[in-house]
């Protein structure tokens, strides 16, 4: 059951992933590499307001093993977080933006990102009846869907802004006739959300808060040192940066992939403390990514330049050193989000927010220090310290909750964990 999800999930978010990695490349040859920077830079404001006002939701109904509350309820409150969260994003980009057209790509990002925080809840409801299939497909189909829609709005108007117009209303239709017709064919009852107080859901909001300041973390962890850079060196070093990182989380979403499709086995094995087939599950899944990380690695030492150069033009494959550095110190970085999903299923969310409040102060830290001196290797820099101070952060929180779980099985423990 876990090969055959996992195996999907893996299909959805690569094809997904492919796809966000050709948008970059569709705006660098299609415009520039500034064109990359902006719509980097809107997703660098957008993504951590949006992942706040998400509030782990998705998390919060597969882990919800008792059905506490509905889909509709579970919809009620969704809709309120992301109309917030797309005003604040709004308001943000007024404030923060130098230009009219940056604005404006900001405000069309964070519509787009609602779109996405609405499929977000009917994938939390798909996989916990292992329907991942189905998530999987919506994967494909918005990525495809959105990169094709972007270049073609962008191809025949020269501009971001249509590409991104086109983009936004793709993913938005994806939501409506894809997710939401099969979300709906695959639960009995939705339940009646009419009736219900906002008041009645704020015990959602106290559990799935931590959640969503600890994915703001996270993506301001990632965030951090490209704002940093846009300002030592402009849109133009955020748009090389961004166009590695996206490669590299490539295999974050993979990774995020096998995540998903055992959050709902270790939850379940968590609540019937079951601690050897939770550790062994984390384990075979931690050897999975640092499979990955390697592959990725000796492919881009030996294959950079050329892909660089096809996908993206000369200017982006003179920097091509650049990916290999980002896939050197990438197993930190895949560990530390599979380790999040294994928290998650403990319900540890404030021991989240703690090591991710950790790994933020540490990457503007390191990003105030070392990107004026070193530029674009500075970043790779601030980003490894950063991420080990995360996974450090992990690896003593899921230690230490295991422990506390289950006492008698603490010897245990601390013998398969050397």
């Amino acid at each position: 059951m876990i090969k055959h999800s996992a195996a999907w999930m893996m299909m959805g978010n690569g094809i997904y992933a492919i796809s966000q990695a050709a948008i970059l490349a569709i705006l660098a040859r299609l415009v520039n590499v500034e064109a990359v920077g902006m719509f980097s830079f809107a997703l660098a404001i957008t993504a951590p307001i949006m992942l706040l006002s998400n509030i782990g939701l998705r998390t919060q109904i597969i882990t919800d093993t008792q059905n506490c509350y509905s889909l509709s309820q579970y919809q009620k409150l969704r809709r309120l977080c992301s109309a917030v969260g797309a005003s604040l994003c709004v308001a943000i980009a007024a404030v923060m933006s130098s230009t009219t057209e940056l604005i404006i790509v900001v405000i069309l990002v964070a519509f787009s990102k609602s779109a996405e925080n609405q499929s977000e809840l009917f994938y939390g409801v798909l996989q916990k009846q292992y329907k991942h299939r189905i998530v999987a497909i919506s994967l494909a189909i918005r990525g495809i869907l959105g990169a094709a829609s972007l270049a073609a709005g962008t191809y025949y108007s020269g501009s971001i802004i249509t590409g991104v117009i086109c983009y936004t209303i793709t993913w938005w239709v994806v939501c409506i006739f894809y997710d939401k017709k099969w979300t709906s064919r695959n639960i009995t009852s939705t339940g009646n959300s009419e009736h219900t107080r906002y008041a009645d859901l704020m015990p959602l909001v106290y559990a799935g808060l931590p959640l969503g300041i600890s994915a703001l973390l996270i993506n301001l962890s990632i965030g951090i040192p490209r704002i940093f850079i846009g300002q030592s060196d402009g849109m133009h070093a955020i748009g090389i940066y961004s166009i590695m990182a996206f490669i590299v989380q490539t295999g974050s979403l993979v990774i995020n992939s096998t995540g998903q499709a055992i959050l709902p086995k270790l939850a379940v094995q968590f609540s019937q403390k079951d601690t050897k087939a939770f550790l062994t599950l984390t384990i075979k899944a931690s050897l999975v990514v640092l499979l990955l990380s390697a592959f990725g690695t000796l492919g881009s030492f030996f294959f950079a330049d050329y892909f660089l150069d096809l996908a993206f033009g000369s200017e982006v494959s003179s920097n091509a050193y650049l990916l290999t550095l980002m896939f050197a110190i990438s197993p930190v970085q895949y560990l530390t989000s599979l380790l999040g999903y294994a928290i998650s299923s403990t319900k540890r969310n404030i021991s989240l927010v703690t090591v991710q409040a950790l790994a933020s102060l540490s990457a503007l830290i390191a990003s105030f220090i070392l990107i004026p001196l070193y530029g674009l290797q500075g970043v790779v820099a601030a980003t490894l310290f950063a991420n080990s101070v995360a996974l450090s952060g992990y690896i003593i929180t899921l230690i230490t909750a295991l422990k506390s779980e289950f006492p008698k099985t603490s010897q245990q423990l601390s013998e398969q964990t050397k």
